[in-house]
C-alpha cells in the first residue's frame, strides 16, 4: 500500500480473544472512495502535464493558462500518459491486498486514494499514493503475509508491463525539442547536430536526474532511444514505469508493518524480523544523514553558530529516534557513528554521492508512525514451500527495484 512516505503502514487493532466470534463489519463509504479517486486522478493528470513540460507543443492549442499550466489537448495528453499508468499501478497494488483481505473474511476499507494538489512551481507526482484500513487483526500468519505480499506482486506485475511497453515505444531523441528551450537549449543543439542523446548532461542544464534501479537498468540496456536519467521525466510513461518500481521497493522495505515487513515476518519469525527492521532504518538513517551534511555545510558557511546549532539538531534527532528502537548505551554508540560517518564520508565523492535527505524524512515516519516493530499473529504458523517461494521473491524484489538515490536534486 502507498502511503506517504510509506505507503502500505497498515491500522491494526490489538489482538483478538482466543475464541474467535463473528465481526460485526464496518460499512464501507464507496462514495468517498470514488471521489478520492478521481480526485487523485485529476491530480496526477496535472502533474503529468507538467513534468513533461513540452511547453513549445501545448503553447500551439493551449485552452487556458491555468496556474502557470498551459492545459489543452497536448498537455492532457501527456498528464494521461501519466496518470493511467499510475493510477493502473496503485489500483492493482491495493487491490491486491484488498481482495485476499476478503478472501479471508477479514474486515478491510476499500483503498483511500491520496491525492496531493500542489500548484506549480511545486513539482510533485500529484498524490501520496494509497491506503486500506485493516479493521480487525489477520488470523494466521499465512493471511497476514498472503496480504502483504498479494499488493506489491500484483503491482510490480503492472508496473513492469508498463515499463517494457513504454521502453519500446520511446519516440526518437527529437521528442525533447518540444520542451522549453530556455532550460534545455544546449541539449537541443546536440539532439540536431547528432540526433542522439548526449552521454553527459550539458553544462547549465537543470533538471532532476531519476536513480535507476538494477531491473530498470537491465531493461533499458536492451531498447534504442532511451532517455539519460536526467530526462526520464520527460516521459510520462516512463516515469510512472519508474514510480511503480520504486513505490513497489518502498513498499517492501522489511520495517514494521509495511508489506516488507508483514512478509520478513512471515518468513523469518518475529526476533529476526526486529533484527532485519532494525538494520534497514539505520542503513536510512546513515543515508539521510549523509544527504543533510551538505546543507549543514552551508549553514556553517554562513554562521558558525548555525553550523553548531544544525549538527546539533541532527544529533538530537537521530538520538531521539535511535532510543525508541535499542537500550540508551547502544543509542549513543550508534548515534556517534552515524554523526562521525557522515561527517567523514562526506568528504569522500564517491560516498557523498548516496546520500538522500529524504531517507532521513521516511526513516522518521517509520520509527513514530509505521513503527519498527511487528505485532505477533493471533495463530503462529509456518509459510508453506509455495510462500516461502514468493516471500524470497519478494525481497529479490526489493533489491532490484530500489535505487539508494532515487532523485538528484
Amino acid at each position: 500500500m502507498e502511503p506517504a512516505a510509506s505507503p502500505s503502514s497498515h491500522e491494526v487493532l490489538d489482538a483478538a480473544p482466543s475464541v474467535l466470534t463473528e465481526p460485526r463489519r464496518t460499512p464501507d463509504r464507496w462514495a468517498l472512495h470514488v471521489a478520492l479517486f478521481a480526485t487523485t486522478f485529476v491530480t496526477t493528470t496535472l502533474a503529468g502535464g507538467m513534468w513533461a513540460s513540452r511547453t513549445a507543443l501545448y503553447q500551439q492549442d493551449a485552452w487556458f493558462d491555468l496556474l502557470g499550466m498551459l492545459v489543452g489537448p497536448s498537455f492532457l495528453a501527456d498528464g494521461l500518459r501519466f496518470s493511467v499508468p499510475l493510477m493502473l499501478f496503485l489500483t492493482a497494488h491495493e487491490f491486491g491486498h484488498y481482495l485476499y483481505a476478503r478472501r479471508y473474511g477479514v474486515d478491510v476499507s476499500p483503498p483511500y486514494f491520496i491525492p496531493l494538489p500542489l500548484p506549480p512551481p511545486m513539482l510533485t507526482f500529484g498524490t501520496m499514493g494509497a491506503v486500506i484500513r485493516l479493521r480487525e487483526p489477520l488470523p494466521t500468519t499465512r493471511s497476514l503475509f498472503d496480504m502483504g505480499a498479494a499488493g506489491p506482486l500484483a503491482g510490480f506485475v503492472v508496473a513492469l508491463s508498463v515499463l517494457v511497453y513504454a521502453l519500446a515505444t520511446l519516440p526518437p531523441p527529437d521528442y525533447l525539442l518540444a520542451v522549453s528551450p530556455e532550460s534545455h537549449g544546449l541539449l537541443h543543439q546536440y539532439i540536431r547536430t547528432y540526433a542522439a542523446f548526449p552521454a553527459n548532461q550539458p553544462g547549465g542544464l537543470g533538471g532532476s536526474g531519476m536513480g535507476e534501479g538494477l531491473l530498470y537498468r537491465g531493461l533499458a540496456s536492451l531498447f534504442p532511444n532511451v532517455p539519460p536519467p536526467w530526462e526520464m521525466y520527460h516521459y510520462p510513461t516512463l516515469l510512472a514505469a519508474w514510480l511503480g518500481l520504486f513505490f513497489t521497493a518502498l513498499n517492501l522495505l522489511p520495517v514494521g508493518q509495511l508489506d516488507g515487513g508483514h512478509v520478513t515476518y512471515a518468513l523469518f519469525g518475529r526476533r529476526w524480523h526486529g533484527r532485519i527492521a532494525r538494520l534497514t532504518v539505520l542503513a536510512m538513517l546513515a543515508l539521510g544523514s549523509l544527504g543533510v551534511v551538505p546543507v549543514l555545510s552551508a549553514l556553517a558557511d554562513e554562521s558558525r553558530w548555525q553550523g553548531v546549532a544544525g549538527w546539533v539538531g541532527l544529533a538530537a534527532l537521530l538520538y531521539a529516534m535511535l532510543r525508541r528502537m535499542v537500550e540508551r548505551t547502544l543509542a549513543a554508540g550508534l548515534l556517534l557513528a552515524l554523526v562521525v560517518g557522515a561527517a567523514l564520508g562526506s568528504t569522500y565523492p564517491p560516498v557523498a554521492r548516496l546520500g538522500f535527505v529524504p531517507w532521513l524524512v521516511w526513516a522518521v515516519l517509520l520509527v513514530w508512525v509505521v513503527r519498527v516493530d511487528h505485532p505477533p499473529s493471533q495463530v503462529e504458523e509456518p509459510l508453506s514451500p509455495g510462500r516461502k517461494v514468493l516471500a524470497w521473491l519478494c525481497l529479490a524484489l526489493l533489491v532490484l527495484c530500489l535505487t539508494l538515490r532515487p532523485m538528484d536534486v
